[in-house]
C-alpha cells in the first residue's frame, strides 16, 4: 500500500529535483520490504534513505544510527473539512451495542484484533496503552490476531471476527461498505477516548485512544553523504510549493518549472499528502517501544526492535510467568477451544503459564518407569510402607534451563531436603525418592527457582 502511495515521490520526484544536483545525477528507487528486510538492508548499506511508520523508523534509529530529516504531512478529511497533519495515533473500538467492554481493563479475557506486532497506529500504541494501564497484551486478552493488514480491522469487526479492533487513526472514517459509502462511526464505541489539541490549536479530528505520535519519517541512514541528505531534506520541503504554485498560478520559488510543479502535485494526489515539514522528534515513540516490550536489550547491551516475523519470539510474558513451548503456543489457541478467523491471520490464545501451575508431578508405579499417574496440589500423591522408596517425577513444562529444583520434606516439625536428579535425555525433567521409616503423613513441597510449585 504504502509504495503505491509514494512511489512517484521518491522514484521520480525526487530523481527530477534532489538527483539533478548531482554530476553524474542521482536516481532514487523505492524499495518495498518487511521490517527484517529493511533491517538487513541497511546493516548492508543496500538501502540510502528509509520511509516507514515511526515504529520502524524508530528501530532504524536505535540499531543503525538513521537520522530523521522531514517528516510527512497528509491531507485527510474529517466532517467535511481538509486537515494537514503530521501526527496520527490509534484507535481502540467495539461495537456500539457492546454493552460488556467500556474500558481498556474490559479487554481481558476478550478477542482482540490489530494489524500487526510491528505496526504503530495498528498495534504497538493500542498495546502499549495496555500495558500503561497495568494490563497484559500477551496473558490477558483471551485472543490476540494479527491480520497483517490495518484497513481489514474495521471489517473484521463488524462481522464478528473478534470483540475489539486496534487500527491507525482514520481507518474507522475511510472505511467503506461494499457499495463504496463510507460507514456511519456512531456504530462503533471507542475504548479510551482521547482528545488531542494540534500545534495550531485546533483538535484532533480522528477519533483516538492514545496518545499522537509523529508521521512517518524519511530518515538518513548513517553512510549517506551529508550533501546527499540535504539535498534530499530541500527537496521534500520545497514538494509542497512546488505543487500549489499550479493552484496559485504563479511560482513560490525560483527553482519551480511546470514540469516539476506537475510532478509535485501528482505526488500529492497520489500520496493523499500535503507535503513534508521538518522531522518531529521520535524520542516518545523510542519510549513507548522500550516500555512495551518492543525494544530489548541484549546481553552486549544493543537495543534490538522485534521483527514481526515469528510471534513466539516477539512477546514476552510478565513476570511470574513463563511463556509455554513453541509448538504448544502454535496450537494455543485450539487448546482452548478458539481458532484463528482467517488462515492468513497470526493468533495465540493465553500462552504464558504461571510459575507455579507451570510444572506436573507424578508418582512412579512399581518397576515401571514409563507407566505414571498425575498428582494433585494438596492432595495425597502416594502410599507407601514403612522404609520401603517411593519415587516421583517432576516435568517443567517451560523447560527452564538452569533451574534449581529443590524438595523438601515435612514430618511434624521436621524438615529434610531430599535429593533431585535431572532426567538424562528429557529437558525440565527431575526425579527424587521417598523413604519415611515412621508411620504418619508427610508434606512434600517442591519449588523451581525459590518460587513453590507444588505441595503434594
Amino acid at each position: 500500500m504504502a509504495f503505491q502511495f509514494y512511489n512517484q515521490t521518491f522514484n521520480q520526484y525526487l530523481t527530477a529535483t534532489a538527483g539533478l544536483m548531482f554530476d553524474p545525477p542521482i536516481e532514487f528507487e523505492m524499495i518495498p520490504g518487511t521490517l527484517t528486510a529493511l533491517m538487513d538492508m541497511a546493516e548492508s548499506e543496500d538501502v540510502d534513505f528509509t520511509f516507514a511508520s515511526s515504529a520502524v523508523s524508530s528501530c532504524a534509529a536505535t540499531e543503525h544510527d538513521a537520522q530523521p530529516l522531514v517528516t510527512i504531512v497528509n491531507r485527510r478529511e474529517a466532517q467535511g473539512r481538509a486537515y494537514d497533519l503530521d501526527q496520527y495515533g490509534g484507535v481502540i473500538f467495539t461495537l456500539a451495542t457492546n454493552n460488556e467492554i467500556n474500558s481498556i481493563h474490559d479487554l481481558k479475557d476478550r478477542t482482540v484484533g490489530a494489524g500487526s506486532i510491528t505496526a504503530m497506529g495498528g498495534g504497538q500504541s493500542q498495546l502499549y496503552e495496555m500495558v500503561r494501564q497495568g494490563l497484559s497484551y500477551v496473558s490477558d486478552p483471551k485472543q490476540v490476531v494479527f491480520t497483517n493488514d490495518e484497513t481489514l480491522i474495521v471489517q473484521a469487526v463488524l462481522d464478528g471476527e473478534f470483540e475489539v479492533g486496534m487500527a491507525r487513526t482514520d481507518q474507522i472514517e475511510r472505511h467503506v461498505d461494499e457499495n463504496g459509502r463510507h460507514l456511519d462511526p456512531s456504530i462503533f464505541k471507542i475504548i479510551n477516548a482521547q482528545i488531542h489539541t494540534l500545534e495550531d490549536g485546533t483538535l484532533f479530528p480522528f477519533k483516538t485512544s492514545t496518545s499522537l505520535h509523529p508521521e512517518w519519517p524519511v530518515m538518513a541512514l548513517g553512510h549517506v553523504a551529508v550533501d546527499v541528505a540535504k539535498s534530499v531534506q530541500e527537496a521534500l520541503l520545497a514538494l509542497g510549493d512546488h505543487a500549489v504554485s499550479i493552484d496559485l498560478k504563479r511560482r513560490l520559488r525560483c527553482e519551480t518549472t511546470p514540469a516539476i510543479a506537475q510532478l509535485a502535485k501528482d505526488c500529492q494526489n497520489s500520496g493523499m499528502l500535503t507535503g513534508f515539514r521538518p522531522a518531529r522528534n521520535y524520542f516518545s515513540v523510542r519510549t513507548k517501544q522500550q516500555a512495551a516490550g518492543f525494544l530489548n536489550e541484549d546481553a552486549n547491551g544493543n537495543w534490538h526492535c522485534i521483527r514481526g516475523e515469528t510471534l513466539y519470539h516477539d512477546i514476552t510474558c510478565p513476570d511470574e510467568f513463563y511463556k509455554m513451548q513453541e509448538k504448544d503456543f502454535n496450537r494455543s489457541c485450539s487448546l482452548i477451544g478458539l481458532e484463528c478467523p482467517k488462515e492468513n491471520y497470526e493468533c495465540y490464545c493465553k500462552p504464558c503459564v504461571h510459575k507455579s501451575i507451570a510444572v506436573d508431578v507424578f508418582k512412579k508405579i512399581q518397576e515401571a518407569t514409563d507407566v505414571i499417574t498425575p498428582c494433585e496440589k494438596l492432595s495425597a500423591c502416594g502410599t507407601v510402607e514403612q522404609a520401603k522408596i517411593i519415587a516421583f517425577r517432576i516435568v517443567d513444562r517451560m523447560e527452564r534451563t538452569g533451574a534449581i529444583v529443590t524438595v523438601t520434606q515435612r514430618l511434624d516439625d521436621r524438615t529434610k531436603n531430599l535429593a533431585v536428579s535431572q532426567v538424562e535425555g528429557e529437558p525440565g525433567t527431575y526425579e527424587f525418592e521417598f523413604v519415611q521409616r515412621e508411620t504418619g503423613m508427610a508434606i512434600v513441597e517442591i519449588a523451581i527457582d525459590n518460587i513453590e510449585v507444588m505441595p503434594p
